[in-house]
């Protein structure tokens, strides 16, 4: 990755952390809470965003379950959900030592089967997974609203 990739990949991250701070204020978290999925809950945007990215390894499958209609309900006709999740090496010991971190640290241990059900569950049509071409051990999943 060249310095101006990672430059670029660095503004990013702190302008998604700048919205999620911005949100924290809206809705009255203090400096140093962390984001909870309270946040999920209380979205009340209405057809406002054309592209949601929803990483499913901060959230337990529940959370996700029952924000996801809200989030949809937020998405712009046609817009997309894109829901990320985890895809762990092979190897056994780092697979279950990722498993292991993401349920303690309160998220889902979803593969793109799991993500593809509850965007279909939450009425997302062509849900299909993005072919994986990058190093992290990321896969995606997406769906659209109609």
């Amino acid at each position: 990755m060249s310095m101006q990739e990672m430059t670029a990949v660095i503004t990013r991250f702190q302008a998604a952390t700048d919205a999620l701070a911005a949100l924290g204020a809206r809705l009255g978290m203090g400096e140093g809470e962390t984001v909870a999925p309270e946040i999920l809950a209380a979205l009340d945007d209405a057809e406002r965003y054309d592209c949601v990215w929803l990483p499913s390894f901060f959230f337990r499958r529940k959370v996700l379950a029952t924000a996801l209609p809200k989030i949809i309900d937020a998405t712009l006709p046609g817009g997309h959900v894109v829901m990320a999740h985890y895809e762990p090496p092979p190897d056994p010991l780092p697979r279950t030592t990722m498993r292991l971190r993401t349920i303690r640290d309160g998220g889902s241990v979803l593969d793109s089967g799991g993500a593809a059900e509850l965007l279909r569950g939450a009425g997302c049509q062509d849900v299909h997974s993005l072919t994986r071409t990058w190093p992290i051990p990321f896969g995606f999943v997406t769906g659209r609203k109609a």
